[in-house]
């Protein structure tokens, strides 16, 4: 490391404002302290910000499946939850039980297959009910020779992997 005093041929900018660096150390980034503070705060708020997009995301879609329970529905067109909210890429966990996919989004889980939500149920207190109808709900399994699943990338949802 060393220190610049005249400008080379190196042409080093301030990484928040653009501004020529000319003096200082040779890795020198920001052409000022405020210049640092004001790169280094919209950096956390945008991962801040994303945060509380996925957080928002997640809670519409338990404020609708838990609608949907309320009125005693265990199945809709996934069109028509889209339609009113509802991000399909964003839930907590994916279960493979054989070849049948179940999405949670916290303690409500479903399936999805051939454009519907089926077989929407809590998973607490009423876990037996949830497994009989997820299971009657979805008997045949997902089509093995077109070597697409049905339903969601598993690499989108929220929480990684």
């Amino acid at each position: 490391m060393g220190y610049r005093y005249e400008e080379n041929d190196e042409d080093r900018k301030c990484l928040q404002c653009g501004t020529p660096i000319v003096y200082g150390r040779c890795d020198k980034k920001f052409c000022s302290l405020s210049c640092k503070n004001r790169f280094h705060n919209r950096e956390v708020h945008s991962a801040l910000r994303q945060r509380k997009r996925e957080e928002y995301a997640l809670e519409r879609n338990y404020s609708l499946l838990e609608a949907l329970m309320h009125l005693k529905l265990t199945e809709a067109e996934l069109s028509d939850l889209v339609m009113i909210g509802f991000r399909p890429e964003f839930y907590t966990e994916v279960r493979w039980s054989g070849r049948r996919k179940t999405i949670c989004c916290f303690d409500i889980s479903y399936g999805v297959k051939e454009g519907k939500v089926f077989g929407i149920c809590r998973e607490k207190g009423d876990a037996e009910d949830c497994k009989r109808k997820n299971a009657y709900l979805c008997q045949e399994p997902y089509a093995e020779d077109s070597g697409e699943s049905e339903g969601f990338d598993l690499g989108s949802g929220y929480g990684g992997p």
